[in-house]
């Protein structure tokens, strides 16, 4: 009986955890949505979006760009291109949402930009989720400023 319960509650625990997977992922009007279904608009350029930042501490937008790396372990993070510049660092607002671990091409991503430091630790974790050799990953010495997006949803485009 004992292991029937065990059993049972895992089980319960598998089909738990792959419904929540796949429902991140939402298709409206055509449409794919990771997090928050919203309208989809003309983004605005990852550029565009740091010269808006410049003297403010937040600033919300709906941001076009090209995926340039997606976490490799769960989809808990994704990185887009800035013309001339580092990349913007997206995460998603409470863990509510993740993106598919071969996600590429272009995104909308509805959110709130905040310029922030990135500490040395945090920085050698996001380079082992994307697969960084550990000689690459001990070069890392100095934090860095750079923005970050907390999404609220990213539509594939």
């Amino acid at each position: 009986m004992k292991h029937l319960f065990y059993l049972l509650i895992s089980a319960l625990i598998f089909t738990s955890c792959n419904n929540a997977s796949k429902a991140t992922k939402q298709v409206e009007g055509g449409n794919e949505f990771f997090g928050e279904v919203f309208k989809p608009t003309k983004g605005m350029a990852p550029k565009a979006l740091l010269a808006k930042m410049e003297g403010k501490e937040s600033v919300d937008a709906i941001i076009e760009g090209e995926v340039t790396a997606v976490c490799k372990k769960k989809g808990c993070w994704m990185t887009v291109a800035v013309e001339d510049g580092e990349d913007i660092m997206v995460r998603f607002k409470d863990y509510g949402f993740f993106m598919p671990l071969d996600l590429t091409g272009k995104v909308l991503i509805k959110g709130t930009a905040k310029e922030q430091i990135t500490t040395v630790e945090e920085l050698k974790h996001y380079a082992e989720d994307d697969g960084a050799t550990a000689e690459e990953i001990a070069k890392i010495t100095e934090p860095k400023r750079e923005v970050h997006v907390t999404a609220t949803g990213v539509m594939k485009l």
